[in-house]
C-alpha cells in the first residue's frame, strides 16, 4: 500500500510539472515565438526527439522541467525571445547577484534592455556595474538587508523609495523593505508601511496612480510566507485593489524556498512577478493604455488612504 501510494505521488507530480510547463508553452506558441526545447525533469537527458523546431526531452531526475525559449542574440528570426518586438523589455532583479550578469558577464544579457528594476538585498556594487555597462537607467528599492546602502549607495543608480518614478510613460511607485522582526533598518510593521504610502497620497493623486509597484516584500498571501520575517503587507493588496496596476514586481521570497515560492501569478488584474535573480518583462504600450482604460479616471482620494 506504501508503494503504491509512493507511486500514485511521484505520478501527480509528474502531471503537475507537466501541465506546468505546458502552459509555458502555449502561451510562448501563442505569442508566436519559437521554442527550442520542451523538458520534464532535471539533469541528463533519458530520451529526447525533435518535433519541427522543438526538442521535446525527458531527463533523468523527475523533480522540475524547463521551456527553453531562443534567446540566441545573433539569431535573425523574429520569433526569437530578443527579437519580439516590444515597446519597453525591462529586467527586474533582487535576491542574489545574477552570475551571468556579474561573474561571468555576458553582454548580449543587457541588449534590448529598455530598463533595469532592482527589487532589493543585492550589492551596491553589483547595481553599479550594471549601470556601467547598460545605457538602460538601473532604479531600485531596498531590501531589508541593505542597510549598507545608506553608506554606499549604488552609483549611477535612481533610488524610487516612497515616489513614482516616471519612464517613458510608464509610473513605477517604489516601497522597499520587509516585515518587521527585529530591530534594524528597512524593515516596518504594517503600520508603519501603510503610513509610508499615506505620505504619497498627494504624489498619487497628482500621478493618477501608477501602473507597476515595486516592492521587495510580496503582499500579504501572495506567495508570502507564514513566519513574520516572510510576511508579506495587506497594503500592497489595498493598493492594487484601488490603483489596479498592470504590474505588481518583488523580491524577498527565493527560489530555494520551496511552495511560496511562484515566478509569476495574477492578483485580480494584476500580474505579479517575483524578481529573483533575474527576469525579463516585456510591456507593450497598447496594454498600458488598455489597462488604464479599464481602471478609468481616478477621482482623487481625500484624506488618508487608510483611515484609521
Amino acid at each position: 500500500m506504501n508503494i503504491l501510494n509512493i507511486l500514485l505521488g511521484i505520478l501527480l507530480f509528474f502531471i503537475i510539472i507537466l501541465v506546468h510547463e505546458f502552459g509555458h508553452f502555449t502561451v510562448a506558441k501563442l505569442c508566436k515565438m519559437k521554442v527550442k526545447e520542451f523538458a520534464i525533469g532535471m539533469g541528463p537527458k533519458l530520451f529526447k526527439k525533435r518535433i519541427g523546431e522543438t526538442v521535446f526531452a525527458f531527463k533523468a531526475l523527475p523533480i522540475g522541467g524547463s521551456v527553453m525559449l531562443d534567446e540566441d542574440v545573433e539569431n535573425d528570426d523574429p520569433r526569437s525571445f530578443r527579437n519580439r518586438p516590444v515597446w519597453m523589455r525591462i529586467l527586474v532583479i533582487a535576491d542574489i547577484e545574477s552570475k551571468a550578469l556579474w561573474d561571468y558577464f555576458d553582454k548580449s544579457m543587457l541588449e534590448n534592455v529598455d530598463l533595469i528594476v532592482s527589487c532589493g538585498d543585492l550589492n551596491p556594487k553589483y547595481l553599479s556595474f550594471l549601470a556601467t555597462f547598460t545605457k538602460a537607467p538601473v532604479i531600485y528599492v531596498r531590501g531589508n538587508h541593505d542597510a549598507n546602502y545608506e553608506m554606499t549607495p549604488p552609483d549611477g543608480c535612481i533610488c524610487i523609495e516612497d515616489d513614482i518614478f516616471e519612464f517613458h510613460g510608464v509610473r513605477l511607485l517604489g516601497l522597499g523593505g520587509s516585515m518587521r522582526y527585529k530591530e534594524g533598518s528597512n524593515m516596518f510593521t504594517e503600520n508603519e508601511m501603510k503610513k509610508r504610502v499615506n505620505k504619497m497620497r498627494f504624489k498619487l493623486r497628482k500621478k493618477d496612480g501608477f501602473d507597476i509597484l515595486v516592492t521587495h516584500a510580496p503582499a500579504y498571501q501572495l506567495n508570502d510566507g507564514d513566519d513574520i520575517p516572510h510576511k508579506g503587507f495587506q497594503v500592497f493588496r489595498d493598493l492594487m485593489d484601488c490603483y489596479k496596476p498592470l504590474l505588481f514586481v518583488h523580491g524577498h521570497v527565493h527560489a530555494n524556498y520551496g511552495g511560496r515560492y511562484k515566478r509569476e501569478c495574477k492578483y485580480n488584474e494584476t500580474r505579479v512577478v517575483n524578481a529573483y535573480e533575474r527576469y525579463y518583462i516585456d510591456i507593450d504600450d497598447e496594454v498600458i493604455a488598455e489597462n488604464r482604460k479599464k481602471r478609468g479616471p481616478k477621482t482623487p482620494l481625500i484624506g488618508n488612504l487608510f483611515p484609521k
